[in-house]
C-alpha cells in the first residue's frame, strides 16, 4: 500500500483500535498510547499491507488487542510496575509503605524504590521530564507540550516510548 492510501485509511484504523482498547483499558491516556503503538506498527508495514479497508480495520482492532493483553500480562507478572500504566496512582508513582508492615515487606518496598530511582535516573532527560510530569503531576498532554515547546502528539509519543525504557530498564535490573 503506497503512502496517501495509508493516510486515507489511517482514521478507519484509529477507530478500530481505539474501539478494541477501550473494552481492555479504562484510562483515556493509555488508551491513546494503544492507539500510537497500533498506527506506528501499521506505519512501518505499511508496504506489506494490503488496502482493503475491512482487513486494514481488523487488523488494527486485534494489533490493539493484542498490546493490551501484553500489557495486562506484564502487570500480572511484575505487579509493582503497575505505576508505569497510570493504575494506583496517587501523588507520586510507588505507593508509601503501610503502618502496619512487616520487616521483610519494608525491605521489599525499599528495594523497589531503589530499583524505580535508579531506572528513573537512566531516562533520556526529556522523556524523565515527560514522565515525571504526567505521574507524579499529573499534567494533561497539552500543559506539558506548552511547557516543552513541542506537540501534544510527540509528548504522547515520549511518554509512550520513557515508559517502555523504563520498563526494560527495571527488567534488567530486577534479573
Amino acid at each position: 500500500m503506497d503512502k496517501q492510501t495509508y493516510i486515507s485509511l489511517a482514521p478507519l484504523c484509529r477507530s478500530a483500535a481505539e474501539a478494541q482498547a477501550a473494552r481492555y483499558v479504562h484510562d483515556e491516556a493509555e488508551r491513546e498510547d494503544i492507539v500510537q503503538d497500533v498506527l506506528l506498527k501499521m506505519w512501518e508495514q505499511h508496504e506489506l499491507l494490503q488496502p482493503d479497508p475491512q482487513k486494514l480495520k481488523a487488523y488494527a482492532a486485534t494489533l490493539a488487542r493484542n498490546i493490551c493483553l501484553n500489557k495486562q500480562k506484564h502487570r500480572q507478572r511484575h505487579p509493582f510496575l503497575r505505576f508505569l500504566w497510570g493504575e494506583e496512582r496517587e501523588e507520586t508513582p510507588m505507593p508509601e509503605p503501610a503502618a502496619a508492615e512487616t520487616p521483610h515487606s519494608k525491605l521489599e518496598s525499599e528495594e523497589m524504590q531503589r530499583v524505580y530511582r535508579s531506572a528513573l535516573a537512566r531516562l533520556p532527560e526529556n522523556q524523565r521530564k515527560i514522565f515525571l510530569m504526567r505521574s507524579e503531576h499529573d499534567l494533561p498532554f497539552s500543559e506539558i507540550a506548552c511547557i516543552l515547546g513541542t506537540t501534544e502528539s510527540s509528548v504522547r509519543g515520549m511518554l509512550c516510548k520513557a515508559r517502555a525504557r523504563l520498563l526494560e530498564f527495571i527488567k534488567k535490573q530486577i534479573r
